[in-house]
């Protein structure tokens, strides 16, 4: 019976080792798996041999292997090279009992440096994937208020380039006809039609008439007028009116650029004229600017500025559930607290984290445009923006679960390989001495029955 139980415990040993081997390969290959999977891109899921290969010379991977090597070393150290307890069988026990604080002192190390180097390399990955998304986020805002300086700079220079051209020509309202006329009518009219989004082009006297008029808006508004006139006590080469409301049936939104034209001989006052180029911002910049460069649920860029204790949304804003009518037709106040567009009127270019005007949070980057008090700011939903890096922690936190699960595998095979060596053992010492005292005591038998000797039989 002892014989067989010892040839039973045998074989759990190789069974045991067998499996422990086997687990070792599951380990390695869960191991790389997750390594492969920790390379692949947050956003589109895609890896790469060159990402993977420098994912494994990162310090964190490094580190993850350098504590599954050394499990794995230890493990097959304790099956094949730490001896049996030589040692009489009651102290089998606590051999045993030292053999299982030392499996569950690795086990537990293992699981806590897995865990920290798993929770150090979770937090830097979604740091990173932070400020790419942030870095993003700058680069629209950046690009889409570039796009309104170029869409500014470019009336500038038109409004500019047509005060020069003009400046040789009679601009006297008693000189500025016949031939004179049709040339300047002809000059206002190719620049009101260089695009879709100019509405008017005058010249006006420094007193506010109306000397020649083109396109739609052929009578000055108030703004206009009023810019105008401040001309004759200021020294300012040039002027733009922000963004007005112009009053009529609907109201219409306008931009006016304001240039003083000097005579080209000097030889008449400082100004004769004024050209103003009047421009609806709504037909394309407003509609270019608001318009995301890919298709991102939860993502919008907006134009504002502000006005007095009010913040004005020049586009508008696409998140909202009761969409406003119309640009310009949407204000918050400034004193909201969090509010990205209030914080970077209020403190410039910046990525920053808030509440928009729904109470959702959000990460936001500004940039200012130049020549006029209007901010661009890009803003994307910290759900959706963070989403894919909580999907791969997720995913990366069960990986490492399996990986503790097949360690924890690991650590009972180990024990149940060492108890069944440790009691084979046992039953070895035990059949051993049972087969010593079984001949000790024949030999007594044998002498005592020997002729000659005491208590002997006689010849």
């Amino acid at each position: 019976m002892s014989q067989q139980a010892s040839t039973r415990e045998l074989l759990d040993v190789r069974r045991a080792r067998g499996l422990f081997l086997f687990a070792c390969v599951m380990f390695v290959a869960i191991g790389l798996v997750a390594v492969w999977f920790a390379s692949a891109d947050p956003a589109s899921g895609a890896s790469s041999l060159r990402r993977y290969l420098s994912l494994l010379m990162s310090p964190w991977i490094v580190l993850s292997l350098v504590a599954a090597a050394g499990i794995v070393v230890f493990g097959i150290w304790f099956l094949g090279f730490s001896p049996p307890l030589p040692a009489p069988a009651t102290a089998f026990d606590a051999k045993l009992r030292q053999d299982g604080r030392l499996l569950t002192l690795v086990l537990v190390t293992f699981v806590l440096s897995l865990s920290g180097v798993g929770y150090l390399f979770i937090n830097e990955t979604r740091a990173l994937f932070r400020e790419e998304k942030l870095r993003e986020l700058s680069a629209v805002a950046r690009l889409r208020a570039q796009q309104v300086d170029r869409w500014i700079l470019q009336h500038t220079m038109d409004a500019q380039a047509l005060a020069g051209a003009i400046r040789a020509l009679p601009l006297d309202p008693a000189a500025a006809k016949g031939e004179a006329r049709q040339i300047l009518e002809v000059l206002l009219a190719e620049v009101l039609a260089g695009t879709t989004d100019r509405t008017g082009i005058a010249l006006l006297s420094l007193n506010g008439t109306v000397l020649l008029s083109l396109g739609e808006d052929v009578t000055p508004d108030a703004a206009t007028l009023k810019a105008v006139t401040a001309l004759k006590t200021s020294a300012a080469r040039f002027q733009i009116i922000d963004v007005h409301e112009v009053a009529g049936p609907k109201p219409l939104l306008r931009i006016a650029f304001v240039v003083p034209v000097e005579p080209g001989d000097r030889t008449g006052p400082l100004t004769i004229v004024v050209l103003v180029l009047t421009v609806d911002p709504t037909r394309e910049l407003f509609q270019q600017v608001s318009t995301w460069p890919t298709d991102r649920r939860g993502s919008e860029v907006v134009l504002v500025r502000r006005d007095g204790d009010d913040l004005v949304y020049l586009t508008a804003p696409s998140l909202i559930d009761n969409k406003p009518t119309g640009p310009s037709t949407y204000r918050l106040p400034m004193a909201r607290a969090g509010l990205p567009e209030a914080q970077a009127t209020l403190h410039g270019d910046g990525v920053r984290e808030g509440l928009d005007y729904r109470g959702e949070r959000v990460f936001s980057a500004s940039h200012h445009v130049t020549g006029v008090p209007w901010f661009v700011v890009a803003k994307t939903d910290v759900s959706t923006l963070m989403a894919p890096i909580w999907n791969k922690t997720l995913s990366l936190a069960l990986v490492v679960v399996a990986i503790m699960l097949v360690t924890v595998f690991m650590v009972l095979l180990l024990w149940r390989g060492q108890r069944a060596s440790y009691l084979s053992f046992r039953d070895l010492q035990i059949e051993e001495r049972s087969a010593m005292s079984n001949r000790f005591e024949e030999l007594i038998r044998l002498a005592r029955e020997m002729p000659g000797t005491r208590g002997g039989p006689d010849r």
